[in-house]
């Protein structure tokens, strides 16, 4: 990951295991545990340039409770 931004209005769903893709909309979320959720604003893959997260997201197409790297 290179920037994200503690998500501190909204909760991640109480089954979310941390490091997985919640549904967010437009914008990229990961669960944290504690019900808490960070918000990927770019990311940068080793040997790769740094993308803004929604560019990632169209690529990976992350799926919810997807683990982040897995």
């Amino acid at each position: 990951m290179h920037r994200t931004r503690v998500v501190a209005d909204e909760l991640a769903p109480e089954d979310a295991v941390p490091g997985s893709f919640v549904a967010g909309g437009k914008r990229v979320l990961v669960a944290t545990g504690g019900r808490g959720l960070v918000e990927l604003l770019s990311v940068q893959l080793p040997g790769k340039r740094a993308v803004d997260a929604r560019s990632f997201a169209n690529g990976v197409q992350p799926k919810p409770g997807e683990l982040l790297g897995g």
